[in-house]
């Protein structure tokens, strides 16, 4: 009997604790909209690798988007899908010159750019193509592990964080 008891009270207790949990994430998420701060997912290495690996099984028809911020930001990629009924690769990164991305590539691609970016250099000296060029070797030179931890963070979700306020017009 008194172990019956016990359990009931557990339950009660469990229960207790994720009606809390969650009314607290509820007021957590309506605080953050509420200043008008949306989640982003964070621009890294692993993720950006994930999507390059998508475009090694591309055909003609598929569509690779890569270029700076205004590839990156602009283009709405559910918006592309419906119109054109190919689902876009994101390849662009903000404030990088896409062209160690593209010289990887070497495909039909739509680059959006940041003319200055794109029309700037080729010299593997200057710090944009650096940044690019550093997401292309890991690419190529990345091991299974972080392989695993990338897929096991975008299912937790882990890697969302806050950046940014909504556009003021």
């Amino acid at each position: 009997m008194q172990f019956i008891k016990m359990i009931t009270n557990l339950k009660t207790s469990i229960i207790a604790a994720l009606a809390l949990t969650f009314v607290e994430l509820a007021i957590w998420e309506i605080y953050w909209r509420s200043i008008e701060f949306y989640l982003i997912l964070d621009a890294n290495d692993s993720f950006w690798a994930k999507q390059r690996r998508k475009t090694e099984k591309t055909t003609v028809n598929d569509m690779i988007l890569m270029g700076s911020s205004r590839a990156l930001f602009d283009i709405q990629l559910n918006s592309r899908e419906k119109e054109t009924g190919i689902q876009p690769f994101q390849l662009a990164c903000a404030y990088n010159s896409p062209l160690p991305v593209f010289q990887d590539l070497v495909r039909t691609v739509f680059v959006g750019v940041t003319p200055s970016l794109f029309f700037s250099t080729t010299s593997p000296k200057v710090q944009t193509s650096q940044w690019r060029q550093s997401r292309v070797d890991y690419y190529n030179n990345r091991i299974y592990a972080l392989f695993f931890t990338t897929n096991l963070l975008e299912i937790l979700k882990a890697d969302e964080i806050l950046v940014q306020t909504k556009p003021q017009y």
